[in-house]
């Protein structure tokens, strides 16, 4: 497990006549090892613009992006899609990412994780054999099997229906609480963040920045029910501050666990 620590994060883009349009702008988050956070936020406010600097797939960014507890860090990311190479069956889409992934060990972790996610007998299917929620739980696998620090996921469950969706998130919240990487997880689905995340991080329309947070295990310790009162609650406390132009501040009667910051 590994922390993160960004301060004063700011990202712009060049536009056509020599202008800048700021798609983050002073971003400061610490994450504590094993914690899962998720990003809530609207379209275009900067949410995976973020995941791509953790990532270190964007490296053109101002501020500093740290993991202090490792040199060398684990990281996988999971996208909307599934993004399998089509021309290689499951098992071996799972044998691609690892170092060496020839021996009996290899092996027996790419038939663990097929079946810890669903998916054993699968092996020899190819992604278009797949339904788009078996291609993700193969994503997920893919990810996991690396062990990974830190995973970084990004709206990994918009595409698929909502049944198949909640059973995701459920499988997802057991593989964390087995392996405890830190997960960072973009999401504009409020319900869909308070379910999952020990913290919830709301981002305001561009240019991108932390308005407020909902300490959501202050309320809601693990495990939840997704038929539990509070979690609307909450996930409607999590809407207003979306609809406060510019993250004013808490509404009147926020629940415990709401912390505005500035």
């Amino acid at each position: 497990m590994t922390g993160v620590h960004i301060a004063h994060v700011t990202k712009s883009y060049l536009l056509p006549g020599g202008t800048r349009k700021h798609a983050l702008k002073g971003v400061d988050l610490d994450i504590a090892p094993g914690e899962f956070v998720c990003l809530l936020g609207p379209s275009g406010c900067g949410k995976s613009t973020l995941l791509n600097i953790l990532s270190g797939l964007d490296s053109e960014y101002e501020g500093v992006v740290a993991f202090p507890e490792t040199e060398r860090l684990r990281i996988s990311y999971i996208f909307q899609e599934a993004r399998l190479l089509p021309w290689m069956t499951v098992r071996n889409n799972l044998r691609f990412v690892l170092d060496d992934g020839r021996g009996s060990d290899a092996h027996q972790r790419i038939e663990g994780w097929l079946e810890r996610v669903g998916l054993a007998g699968y092996g020899d299917y190819y992604p278009s054999q797949l339904s788009v929620g078996m291609q993700q739980r193969v994503s997920v696998a893919r990810a996991l099997i690396l062990e990974p620090e830190l995973l970084l996921m990004d709206e990994p469950f918009s595409s698929l229906d909502e049944l198949t969706s909640l059973r995701m998130r459920m499988e997802l919240l057991d593989l964390w609480d087995q392996a405890r990487p830190t997960v960072v997880f973009v999401t504009h689905n409020p319900m869909e963040a308070v379910y999952l995340a020990d913290r919830v991080v709301i981002m305001t329309t561009g240019p991108g920045r932390i308005s407020h947070e909902l300490l959501v295990n202050t309320e809601l310790p693990r495990p939840r029910d997704f038929e539990d009162q509070r979690l609307w609650q909450l996930s409607r406390e999590a809407v207003r501050h979306l609809m406060d132009d510019g993250g004013a501040g808490p509404s009147a009667g926020s629940p415990i666990g709401v912390v505005k910051t500035t």
